[in-house]
C-alpha cells in the first residue's frame, strides 16, 4: 500500500489495484467524518465506487481519513 497525505488531510492510497481517496468532511461542530471514494480501471473504462462509514464524528482530520480508508479496504478485500 502506497500513501499520500495532504496539508487538508485528504489521503490518496493504493490497495490492490484501486486508488482510494479519502476527503474529511468538517462537520458543524467543527468534528470530522469522511467518505471514500475507490476506483480502477478495467477494460478501458473507469470503475468508481463511493462510500461513507457509519462513524461517531472525530477530532482529527486524519482519524476521519483513517477510517474511511479502513472501510474502503475493507470492501476492496470483500468486494473487489
Amino acid at each position: 500500500m502506497s500513501k499520500e497525505v495532504g496539508l487538508d488531510g485528504e489521503c490518496k492510497f493504493t490497495h490492490g489495484d484501486y486508488m482510494i481517496d479519502c476527503s474529511p468532511i468538517t462537520l458543524a461542530d467543527g468534528r470530522f467524518s469522511v467518505y471514500a471514494v475507490m476506483h480502477r480501471a478495467v477494460d478501458s473504462a473507469v470503475v468508481e465506487v463511493r462510500l461513507t462509514p457509519v462513524m461517531e464524528p472525530v477530532e482529527e482530520r486524519l482519524a476521519a481519513a483513517r477510517v474511511g480508508l479502513t472501510a474502503a479496504m475493507e470492501w476492496i478485500d470483500n468486494n473487489g
